[in-house]
């Protein structure tokens, strides 16, 4: 892992003395969700949260640009489940909200067709700060803590995803993204699954300023 970081540090410091360099911000909605839960939940097992963060561009070339951003990201999944209490027959509904809060790195290749709209990949190296979970018994909060181990399995700190997307380049610094993220390695410290996580992200990014390029 440290030798994937370090060869990915140097990779970057080459492009910035060589490209045009700019850097910006970026805010948008995560729409997540981990494998295998929708199988388990009766509803929709996705999740809204925020997404911010900074990034550097640096174009190589009239049609490739290479991004690597630091982001701040709420992820996570929803899980209920019906069930009819015993003798009374009374039927009731429990929602677990798991909310994990990210350090995101992803490195991003931008592949241009024409001057705006670009298709993205790239690895992501994930951070895991915390994980919140909320159960709900109808409106009531019943349990609500950082970690729960007691009751549910715990998490790794660092997962790896591939991310994709598409994109949109103002020349005014406006940039407009939609990607796609899948988990390559697995989140949960569950020895029965193998849960990877699954995110849309919706964002709307700025250049704020540039560097003068250098040959």
């Amino acid at each position: 892992m440290k030798k994937i970081i370090l060869l990915v540090a140097l990779t970057s410091l080459s492009f910035i003395i060589k490209a045009q360099t700019c850097f910006g911000v970026h805010t948008g909605l995560n729409y997540s969700t981990f494998s295998e839960i929708k199988e388990l939940t009766d509803n929709s097992p996705y999740l809204c949260g925020l997404h911010l963060g900074v990034f550097m561009n640096y174009r190589i070339n009239n049609i490739i640009d290479f991004q690597p951003e630091i982001n701040y990201a709420q992820k996570g999944y929803k899980w209920s489940i019906d069930y009819t209490t015993f003798p009374n027959d009374i039927s009731k509904k429990i929602r677990i909200n798991f909310k994990y809060n990210f350090i995101e790195i992803p490195a991003l290749f931008k592949f241009f067709i024409g001057q705006n709209f670009n298709i993205s990949i790239g690895p992501q190296l994930d951070l895991c700060l915390n994980r919140k979970i909320a159960v709900k018994e109808g409106e009531e909060v019943v349990n609500e803590g950082q970690n729960s181990k007691g009751y549910y399995p715990g998490y790794h700190r660092i997962s790896l995803s591939l991310t994709g997307g598409i994109g949109y380049d103002f020349k005014n610094g406006i940039m407009l993204s939609a990607r796609y993220s899948n988990g390559l390695t697995s989140i949960d410290k569950d020895n029965m699954s193998s849960r990877t996580s699954r995110n849309f992200l919706f964002a709307i990014g700025y250049k704020i300023f540039k560097l003068p390029s250098k040959k």
